[in-house]
């Protein structure tokens, strides 16, 4: 028998004692290196992640349209016209669901220059099968953003920002 800190113990009891405690130890580092860091990361979160290739960081310089990819879902920003302030601009976006045009869809621009926490949102109408447009006038040059809101029914709500210049 030992005796520790005035307590009986025999050396079965402290080897059971230590057993346990490293067993403890190996499952929770057994576990720990099973939890993959992006699954932690992702709990509770339902937003779907982009591929590199189709999201809204990864564009050339040329493009001339910014793409936004949801699952069966394209969303394609008309980036190749130039806007001017105090002159009106044409929004246009074409959207795809499984490939072909989305239509009937509700389609709306929310536009705000960076800076400005006023927001102005613009409803879109639908020009032809899956071709959304808006106008509006952009009061002065700077760096605008435009977001567009989609929704068709229950099962389609999605949005795609975009930056743009005006001259």
């Amino acid at each position: 028998m030992l005796k520790i800190n005035g307590i009986r113990k025999g050396k079965r009891s402290i080897m059971k004692n230590n057993f346990i405690i490293s067993l403890i130890i190996i499952f929770t580092i057994i576990i720990a290196g099973c939890t993959d860091e992006k699954d932690l990361a992702n709990t509770g979160n339902k937003e779907e992640q982009h591929p590199p290739e189709t999201g809204p960081e990864h564009h050339d310089e040329n493009e001339e349209h910014d793409h936004h990819a949801h699952g069966d879902l394209l969303i394609e920003f008309d980036t190749q016209s130039s806007f001017n302030a105090n002159e009106e601009a044409m929004l246009a976006a074409h959207i795809l669901h499984d490939g072909l045009p989305l239509q009937e869809a509700n389609v709306k621009f929310e536009i705000w220059q960076e800076g400005n926490e006023s927001h102005k949102y613009i409803e879109a109408d639908e020009e032809s099968q899956g071709e959304y447009h808006a106008k509006t006038i952009f009061p002065e040059p700077g760096t605008y953003q435009v977001k567009i809101h989609l929704e068709k029914g229950d099962e389609i709500h999605d949005h795609e920002q975009n930056t743009i210049d005006i001259h």
